[in-house]
């Protein structure tokens, strides 16, 4: 299982990896054209400085050269925008291939991806609308959520992809089942406030959210898991293309820097408590 899992990733992978790459050699064509066109200004800057003598320069010679400069400066200022377009897309490419295993991969494969969960968890129908979750202030059963778990003696708290059971009115507390199953089989069930759940935004309705900006503190959940990290937006979807896959460029804080692109779905915004 986990090798198709990998190879599924893998081709996705492999595809965008092409795409990106197509646009940073588009853009690389670009500056070499843009460096061209530059070459014979500068180069007539070059020979008209020739001309210039100890008294000054030539109320003609001054002309000239202060319209090449004009034009010298829009072409560096044009060359600058194509590079740093090639550089975001290096940035995305970089992160497409980095591999996991910087991660705890210890910790991670205990927990199964989300397409690959089993059992009831599978079947559960999501809300049709994220807008109905906040009709009533109460998240409705069966919606997705990341909850963030009990502090438990000998185990860290951490946020995971949970299901909502129900909602106890008179404890404001929501009953939230583990997506993923434990050592013996088991699902674990949590009784948690509503500070510790995050409800997910659904995937129909993604692009009414708005854009997480550059340097956004976000909660991500982890490709082929079910736990989510603090992370830190690096680019978002319109700093490549609009709507490219609504797929996000993060660093994992705690991970020695490691970079990965992460669906737009799979990011909430991190709660300051």
């Amino acid at each position: 299982m986990e090798k198709k899992r990998t190879s599924r990733s893998r081709a996705l992978n492999d595809q965008e990896e092409i795409v990106v790459w197509e646009k940073v050699c588009r853009e690389l064509g670009k500056v070499e054209q843009i460096r061209k066109e530059g070459g014979g200004i500068f180069s007539q800057i070059n020979s008209l400085h020739k001309l210039v003598d100890d008294e000054g320069v030539a109320s003609s010679i001054n002309y000239s050269l202060q319209k090449l400069y004009t034009e010298g400066k829009e072409n560096l200022t044009k060359e600058q925008k194509v590079i740093s377009a090639a550089l975001e897309h290096l940035e995305i490419l970089i992160a497409l291939r980095d591999a996991p295993t910087e991660m705890d991969n210890a910790k991670r494969k205990k927990r199964k991806a989300e397409g690959e969960i089993t059992g009831p968890v599978s079947n559960v129908k999501r809300p049709s609308s994220f807008k109905v979750q906040f009709e009533n202030g109460i998240i409705p059963k069966r919606s997705y959520v990341a909850a963030k778990t009990p502090r438990i003696k000998d185990k860290s708290q951490e946020w995971i992809l949970a299901v909502v059971l129900q909602y106890f009115p008179e404890k404001n507390k929501y009953q939230v089942e583990d997506a993923d199953v434990d050592e013996n089989g088991k699902r674990m069930r949590y009784n948690l406030p509503p500070r510790n759940i995050i409800p997910l935004p659904e995937e129909a309705i993604l692009n009414e959210y708005p854009e997480f900006d550059i340097d956004h503190v976000v909660l991500a959940l982890y490709p082929n898991t079910t736990c989510f990290y603090k992370a830190i937006v690096v680019l978002p979807p319109s700093k490549v293309q609009p709507n490219w896959s609504q797929r996000f460029t993060l660093i994992l804080m705690g991970y020695l820097g490691q970079r990965q692109v992460i669906p737009g779905k799979l990011l909430r915004k991190l709660r300051r408590r």
